[in-house]
């Protein structure tokens, strides 16, 4: 996923330069942070690290490293989005306590979230959710369009969700908290 991203964005936009390395670079940063985030001198390195960036996307759906970089004092905008089962809500941490707000969604019964039927392939190593691409799609876009906006507009970034719902037609419903 990180190598097509980065092949996408330089389809997209000649003036996109990536920084470092694709999914090699992923793995080992991920680990090197969830491994050395107790080590002072490395968590303010890190730090400077992601301070060189304007944005950061978090789309791992990954806890521990969502936790982790909530406890790391960065200046870029940070979100972090995560998708529901058959891509009924996207869920998009983007204030401090993303965190929080995140496992609230999932966990805290705020939304209500399909689980019973996850997909378990063979070879993968947790459950992960159903969903086409065209419904992923629907929401990711939507929810860049609104980051885009408020970028634009220089606006105040909320957590927000987003949620669909298609009964007869196809409604999208985007609340900020």
């Amino acid at each position: 996923k990180t190598n097509d991203l980065i092949n996408e964005m330089c389809l997209i936009s000649p003036f996109f330069e990536p920084r470092h390395g694709g999914y090699e670079f992923s793995e080992a940063f991920d680990f090197y942070l969830k491994s050395h985030l107790k080590d002072k001198t490395i968590k303010k390195e890190l730090e400077k690290r992601l301070n060189e960036y304007d944005v950061i996307f978090d789309c791992s759906a990954d806890n521990d490293l969502l936790f982790i970089l909530s406890q790391l004092k960065i200046n870029p905008k940070h979100f972090s989005l995560s998708i529901s089962n058959h891509a009924k809500q996207l869920v998009c941490g983007a204030e401090q306590n993303r965190y929080e707000f995140i496992n609230t969604q999932f966990n805290g019964n705020v939304l209500k979230f399909d689980i019973q039927d996850l997909y378990n392939p063979t070879g993968c190593w947790n459950p992960t959710f159903k969903a086409s691409y065209n419904d992923i799609s629907t929401l990711v876009q939507f929810a860049i369009k609104h980051i885009n906006l408020k970028l634009a507009k220089g606006g105040e970034f909320r957590n927000f969700v987003i949620e669909t719902e298609d009964t007869d037609c196809l409604t999208i419903k985007l609340n900020e908290f």
